[in-house]
């Protein structure tokens, strides 16, 4: 019995030391970049490539150069491109322009998100060389997409974001909405108004990278500007793996204990 239980010490504190190398729990980083789709307003599409995320959730045509393609959460916040961050994952936009406001991520946001990472998300334009979808090219529903996500938000006033935005007050659960706008008529006809900008508490599988910022030449600080980010697998699948195979290797051991008895 001693034996069995120092074996099963050994393994627990192997499981130990490999979630802390993943990348998932210790210092992890994500390098964000701009690419031929980001919209001209100043929003994504992006890609983020990130030590401990996942790739796995997403489809073939919303992953390039390696990372995952995201959309911003904070109209005002900035990043610069190629620039590396540490980020947290959390379900609450943490912003610098309203004094450190928690502004939750709405159900609307991690629906469209959602269905844009699986790349199922009906009228997006997902051809890479062409018109598709319901516009004329994917950097148009990139600007699209983007603007719904900020609308979702509540996010809602201000510079080029009129541009196709609705003129609520600025608040979440503004009233109006643009329901010519593709995206915003989907997720307010799925859930109704409220529902849409209700918070999403993890639904869908859809965070928010939280990047951290000392360096104002490196964006907006001490936070910039976070991300979206998709996992139908909680932490990837990480921990399940990796308790799994703890979990095997002590039925092994038990095993060996019983039959050495």
């Amino acid at each position: 019995m001693k034996s069995f239980l120092d074996s099963a010490l050994k393994l627990s504190a192997i499981v130990v030391i490999l979630v802390g190398t993943t990348g998932v729990y210790a210092n992890p980083q994500v390098t964000l970049d701009t690419n031929s789709y980001s919209d001209v307003y100043g929003g994504g599409e992006f890609t983020a490539l990130g030590t401990g995320l996942s790739t796995a959730s997403y489809s073939s045509s919303a992953l390039m150069n390696g990372g995952f393609e995201t959309f911003c959460q904070a109209y005002s916040e900035e990043f610069v491109p190629g620039q590396t961050y540490s980020y947290t994952l959390g379900n609450s936009i943490l912003s610098d322009t309203k004094g450190g406001a928690s502004i939750p991520l709405s159900l609307g946001t991690a629906y469209l998100y959602s269905q844009f990472a699986q790349g199922i998300l009906t009228g997006y334009d997902y051809n890479l060389s062409g018109a598709g979808g319901d516009f004329s090219s994917r950097q148009a529903a990139a600007t699209a997409l983007q603007i719904a996500l900020w609308w979702a938000e509540g996010e809602n006033v201000g510079g080029a974001h009129n541009q196709g935005a609705p003129n609520g007050s600025g608040t979440l659960g503004a009233s109006g909405y643009n329901a010519s706008n593709v995206f915003e008529n989907m997720i307010v006809t799925k859930f109704g108004l409220t529902g849409a900008l209700a918070a999403s508490n993890g639904a869908d599988g859809v965070q928010l990278l939280i990047l951290t910022n000392d360096n104002p030449h490196d964006g907006s600080t001490p936070y910039a500007q976070p991300q979206l980010y998709y996992s139908n697998v909680p932490d990837g699948g990480t921990t399940a793996l990796l308790l799994g195979a703890a979990l095997i290797g002590l039925a092994a051991v038990g095993r060996g204990a019983r039959k050495k008895a």
